[in-house]
């Protein structure tokens, strides 16, 4: 069973880009540089009165996340 974990295991990845067809890996950042005006489809809501800011690094935040985890193997 797929996703029994906190993250998926390199078995998972496999079974998923066996099933999707996947032949090359597609993440946020290969698809996002951050220079548009929408920054990538996140669109700010009209309420909202905080700015988008770009940092390299958040204190606080993880040593690493997920958005880019390398290309499909399938």
């Amino acid at each position: 069973v797929i996703g029994q974990r906190m993250e998926f295991s390199d078995s998972d990845l496999l079974k998923l880009s066996r099933l999707y067809n996947c032949t090359q890996g597609s993440t946020f950042l290969d698809s996002c540089d951050f220079e548009r005006e929408n920054i990538c489809g996140m669109i700010q809501g009209p309420g909202d009165q905080a700015d988008w800011v770009r940092v390299s690094k958040a204190t606080g935040g993880p040593d690493t996340d997920y958005s880019n985890m390398g290309k499909c193997t399938g």
